[in-house]
């Protein structure tokens, strides 16, 4: 309950605005949800033998979720914790007529596309991590979800007067074997953040993203073993 009171809330509160001409992203069967009112979670999950992971400061972690969309052709999780943070991990199939490398290539493309359409505080890297070619992303006033769907499934952002940041997110796009990857975390903040404060946010967000990325790569390798 408290997961749907957060993003009904959030919504809300502030208009929202596309990005773009967006694919919807429809739910199949029923959402899987644990939530932890007494704060012992171990923060492990694991997809089918697709991934695991252990989701990172998991004593703080209030409800964790996983639902299929589009046919079950996508799984997403997602984990929200105390002070307005959300983590979560999408996984998908690479169509077999797409190598991982045309795959990446497609994934950096669209993403320099977005952050050029969108006109967005966003910042985007690319490098290398155990899975090999990642992309690093960080987006200012990213919303928790849309009529198209969830974050980060549907890209919607809040429309914030003065540039006022009222949401930031961090985002690794990665891929291995016909399984393409998204990790992102989102932190909203309800009356905004100075300059510095900012910093901090973003600091602490990328340390939570990796340390997610660090957990996937490490278990999954592992597991698929």
């Amino acid at each position: 309950m408290k997961k749907i009171v957060w993003l009904l809330s959030l919504i809300c509160l502030t208009p929202l605005t596309s990005t773009g001409a967006e694919p919807e992203f429809q739910q199949t069967g029923k959402i899987m949800a644990m939530s932890f009112p007494t704060k012992d979670w171990h923060g492990k999950h694991q997809f089918q033998k697709v991934y695991c992971a252990t989701f990172p400061t998991p004593e703080k972690a209030q409800e964790l979720q996983s639902a299929m969309f589009n046919q079950n052709a996508i799984n997403l999780s997602s984990v929200d914790y105390d002070g307005f943070i959300r983590a979560a991990i999408a996984v998908s199939t690479i169509p077999e007529n797409r190598t991982v490398e045309e795959e990446l290539l497609r994934l950096s493309n669209n993403e320099k596309n977005f952050i050029a359409k969108s006109g967005l505080n966003t910042h985007m890297t690319e490098f290398t991590t155990l899975f090999g070619p990642t992309i690093g992303l960080r987006i200012n006033n990213m919303a928790p979800g849309s009529a198209q769907g969830p974050f980060p499934l549907a890209r919607a952002i809040f429309s914030s007067p003065e540039n006022n940041i009222q949401s930031m997110s961090v985002h690794r796009l990665f891929a291995r074997g016909r399984d393409r990857f998204e990790i992102a975390l989102l932190q909203y903040v309800p009356d905004g953040v100075n300059p510095e404060k900012q910093q901090a946010m973003e600091k602490h967000l990328t340390a939570l993203a990796d340390n997610l990325t660090n957990s996937l790569q490490e278990c999954t390798i592992q597991l698929l073993k």
